[in-house]
């Protein structure tokens, strides 16, 4: 389930894990991928996506959902996740995994896999028109001011909503984005992570910032994780991604995000 790589990529580095024991594994949270005064939640699930898939193996289904509540964030540095098999069968399987900081438990996941079933009809929704990645300039933001350190490790080109802080009457945005220095194919923790790895859609619609934290993040991979990995034609491996806020009251919002995947022209 883990792309085989012939060499670690930035991402790889900030995701790896390490076996400590049975169900256990090491991973260091690396300041590089930090969002705006903490690390990134994407990325932290993505390293709790790498666990669990190592505890699996490589002869499990395709991770197909996964929800992680997010306690406290951690520092820069070692942290422990533990990976509890709640199923582990062919078709199906679940998982528990948490993240903890020395004493202090990061972040809960639930991550359920599961093998692709035939079917003799497909109930889908489309991609939204968007010009071609290749006609959008990329918008460089890692030298913008008080622009986190993620953007660094990204390619960003907007194509949907309004420009940060406008306030625009619709809270939207959207693009072609892509981990940059990274032709590894789109796997799970990839996607999970550049689902978190876009500024909040609230941001269009805000005059001022405002600190918008991670609670909860959920990913559901409509498409088998097993089948990015041949998108291996592209020097990068651009997802179209569109947020929506779909309410903000008492301070908290929700965030409504799909992704596509480009194959030759098209979205998938």
């Amino acid at each position: 389930m883990v792309a085989e790589l012939d060499a670690r990529t930035p991402f790889e580095d900030a995701v790896a894990v390490e076996s400590v024991g049975k169900g256990r594994y090491r991973a260091v949270v690396d300041g590089a991928w930090d969002g705006p005064g903490a690390p990134n939640g994407g990325v932290l699930a993505a390293i709790m996506v790498r666990a669990a898939q190592a505890e699996l193996g490589s002869d499990a289904p395709a991770v197909r959902t996964l929800s992680v509540q997010f306690l406290h964030a951690p520092g820069h540095g070692p942290v422990e996740v533990g990976v509890e098999l709640l199923r582990a069968g062919e078709r199906v399987a679940v998982c528990d995994v948490r993240m903890r900081e020395a004493d202090r438990l990061i972040a809960q996941m639930t991550l359920v896999c599961s093998a692709p079933r035939a079917q003799e009809r497909s109930l889908a929704s489309g991609p939204p028109q968007a010009p071609r990645f290749e006609s959008v300039d990329t918008v460089d933001i890692r030298n913008a001011p008080g622009a986190p350190p993620f953007f660094s490790q990204l390619v960003v080109r907007p194509t949907f909503g309004s420009v940060m802080l406008s306030g625009a009457a619709d809270a939207v945005t959207g693009g072609w984005l892509a981990l940059r220095d990274d032709d590894a194919p789109l796997d799970a923790a990839r996607l999970c992570a550049l689902c978190d790895l876009w500024w909040p859609a609230i941001f269009s619609w805000l005059i001022s910032p405002a600190a918008t934290p991670t609670l909860q993040l959920t990913s559901i991979f409509e498409a088998p994780s097993k089948t990015f990995m041949v998108l291996s034609w592209l020097d990068l491996r651009p997802v179209m991604s569109k947020r929506a806020t779909l309410k903000s009251a008492g301070g908290c919002g929700r965030l409504r995000e799909s992704c596509w995947l480009r194959v030759a022209s098209w979205l998938y």
